[in-house]
């Protein structure tokens, strides 16, 4: 994904530091505890950031 939309080679994507990942469909009965868990991450990610690490 380094050169979405262009063939140039000195081209600099935006995306190249961004990454990708797939849990596939979520059951509507796991929805709710799916979400938290990655409520849960986003929080843990956010206060890694505030204290630069």
């Amino acid at each position: 994904m380094a050169r979405p939309h262009t063939k140039d080679a000195n081209y600099v994507s935006p995306y190249a530091n961004w990454f990708r990942f797939s849990f596939g469909p979520l059951l509507p009965e796991t929805f709710e505890s799916d979400i938290a868990i990655l409520g849960k991450v986003l929080e843990e990610y956010r206060a890694d950031v505030a204290a630069g690490r």
